[in-house]
């Protein structure tokens, strides 16, 4: 990649000008960006921009799945870290794979709500493949096409979207449910990224045990869309588990009934209820995968 991806990609991910790169980061920046000297690196910080996830942009921020623990990233390699510059400020997300070129991850982190702009592709870069310390194993990409759920924002519902890879991605692609597989009750998972303040990469990849929870607890909460929502929050008695910042878009798992394999039941989508003021929270709500199945179908089948 050339010295302007180098740029857009630090503009994008540091917190505030006292950004730090860890020496891990700086190798995989020379590797992808093949800078020849810290000269030219240090070139790349001359704009650096605002990070934000879930919402609104923010400094110092440190992403992480709340109450998860850290877990090797082969345990889920079809998750990617999207990032997203807008503007002299950026968002940070979470996508999985789901085909060669295309990453699902949340509407909200491709389109803004309030106004119904879409984020322009040149904006976002994509990283998949591990990403936490193998700079051999990970993979940047630019975005040429950003696809949001058709009807989002409007109903606040069916909250994705689908990023098209310019180049394809070496991870291996995520299975979505293809119809309502968890009931109330059921063990899930959230998977998503660790992150620190003022650094480039993710740390590592996280995992967080959570619960489906019922229709009428769901209600309870908050506005709420049985055909095309899954609510969860942690086991009783059990340590909190939920969304945090930047955990939009990310994946909630479910094993598989015919085998040892996980699936995707869900693409996070905020933290829920009256507990949304704060940065993270244990009750958490999704789109469920089954909703928006057909449509990831149909363009992973033009993909």
């Amino acid at each position: 990649m050339s010295l302007e991806d180098g740029r857009a990609l630090l503009d994008a991910a540091f917190a505030s000008r006292s950004a730090v790169v860890t020496r891990y980061e700086l190798r995989l920046l020379t590797r992808m960006n093949r800078l020849p000297t810290v000269a030219t690196m240090v070139a790349a910080f001359a704009t650096i921009g605002l990070i934000s996830g879930c919402g609104g942009a923010s400094t110092n921020v440190r992403a992480h799945v709340f109450g998860g623990a850290g877990a090797s990233y082969k345990t889920f390699p079809s998750l990617a870290y999207v990032l997203d510059r807008r503007g002299q400020a950026g968002g940070q997300c979470t996508g999985t794979v789901v085909a060669p070129r295309l990453v699902l991850t949340a509407g909200h982190c491709a389109e803004n709500p309030a106004t119904g702009v879409v984020d322009p592709p040149s904006g976002y870069r994509v990283l998949t493949g591990n990403v936490e310390s193998s700079p051999a194993e990970s993979q940047i990409s630019r975005v040429s096409e950003v696809l949001v759920y058709p009807g989002f924002p409007k109903t606040l519902t069916h909250d994705a979207a689908l990023l098209a890879l310019a180049t394809p991605t070496s991870a291996p692609s995520v299975t979505l449910a293809h119809k309502a597989t968890t009931r109330a009750g059921a063990r899930v998972a959230l998977v998503g990224w660790e992150t620190r303040a003022h650094h480039l990469l993710p740390i590592r990849t996280l995992r967080a045990d959570t619960v489906v929870q019922s229709q009428e607890h769901c209600e309870q909460a908050g506005p709420f869309s049985a055909s095309s929502e899954i609510c969860t929050e942690s086991e009783p008695g059990k340590s909190n588990t939920g969304a945090c910042v930047g955990d939009s878009g990310g994946p909630l798992l479910a094993p598989e009934r015919s085998g040892n394999n996980e699936v995707e039941v869900g693409i996070v989508r905020a933290r829920f209820g009256t507990r949304t003021n704060e940065p993270c929270s244990d009750l958490t709500l999704s789109t469920r995968a089954d909703a928006i199945f057909s449509w990831t179908r149909h363009w992973i089948g033009i993909a």
